[in-house]
């Protein structure tokens, strides 16, 4: 594309004589989905309120070195081809770094820069909407709790979890997820209802396809839970040892282990670690029968230190499957 250069001061010269405003000219040519180095990081400094600016500090994005490149930090080279909505973030000074002006964060108006929010709990009493679809939210190991989310991309990675309480979901919203152990709640949506929107559901950047690298489930009587799928993705580590001490081992999901087909051992296992939306069913006999337990982590993480006494060291059958919150089965 053909770059055109203008000269500021003349162009504000014939505005003045025109009869319009240099305000005007600024507002006209106001563009929320232009590119711009500036973004708003979280400091959680007042409470949890992601609509008050004195939780925030603005700052501009910088470049990766390249002698600095990393796989992680690659996309903030000078000239790649970053995503409008991701933050090339600069080390967080608070001595220099601002509070954004207040209005900058209302609900309801469109928000005109990037956010990034890492390692809190925020609440959102209001609609959050970006001022433009390609801008968004980056989440990092957070807890948002937001009543509406009407526009922008919101990237989670870290575990993240986002609670959306709005009637529908809206068709310029989308959700990045960026590993395997972050979720979404969409509480007032059935997955039923989301089957034409599948498109605004992006895994690593680009559009999903259900079944294959994200599921979405039934929650309870009306709601979804969306989440990533990923085939490397271990619910379930188990310990050769009480209090996760001994030999660990990664267990997948949908695969019967029995006997000395579990990693540690046959009539090894004394403790482990089971993440959040799964079921482990544990058991004495290679065939599932005999003493057994199932383990149910809902909503959280669930670490068990020591196994009960029938099964301790007494292990022949492990399985993992994805909790459903419902008996009526989830979509993919």
């Amino acid at each position: 594309m053909k770059k055109l250069y203008l000269n500021f001061g003349n162009c504000i010269a014939f505005l003045i004589c025109m009869g319009m405003s240099v305000s005007g000219f600024a507002f006209q040519q106001s563009n929320p989905c232009s590119s711009s180095s500036q973004y708003l990081y979280w400091t959680g400094e007042v409470n949890d309120d992601f609509f008050n600016e004195n939780n925030w500090r603005e700052a501009n994005q910088i470049p990766t070195p390249p002698g600095l490149a990393t796989e992680s930090n690659s996309v903030c080279l000078p000239g790649a081809n970053k995503m409008p909505y991701t933050i090339c973030q600069a080390e967080p000074d608070l001595g220099k770094d601002k509070h954004p002006k207040p209005g900058t964060l209302d609900p309801g108006k469109p928000i005109g820069m990037n956010l990034i929010i890492a390692d809190a709990k925020v609440q959102a009493n209001g609609e959050i909407t970006f001022g433009c679809s390609d801008k968004g939210l980056t989440l990092i190991s957070t807890t948002l709790d937001a009543g509406v989310i009407s526009q922008g991309v919101i990237s989670l990675e870290g575990e993240s979890t986002v609670h959306s309480g709005g009637e529908a979901f809206s068709p310029t919203v989308t959700f990045n997820f960026l590993d395997a152990s972050s979720w979404v709640y969409l509480k007032q949506v059935n997955p039923q209802e989301l089957q034409s929107q599948l498109t605004q559901f992006h895994v690593s950047h680009t559009s999903g396809t259900l079944g294959s690298n994200f599921r979405i489930n039934q929650y309870y009587q009306k709601g979804a839970v969306i989440r990533s799928l990923d085939s490397s993705f271990a619910p379930l580590q188990v310990y050769s040892g009480s209090g996760f001490q001994g030999a660990p081992a990664s267990l997948s999901e949908d695969v019967i282990y029995r006997g000395t087909a579990i990693p540690t051992g046959d009539n090894s296992v004394q403790s482990f670690v089971l993440k959040r939306g799964f079921m482990a069913t544990i058991a004495n006999n290679p065939d599932g029968t005999g003493k057994s337990k199932v383990y149910i982590a809902s909503e959280s993480d669930m670490e068990v230190e020591a196994l009960p006494a029938a099964l301790q060291g007494n292990v022949s059958f492990v399985r993992v499957v994805p909790w459903n919150w419902v008996t009526k089965k989830g979509t993919g």
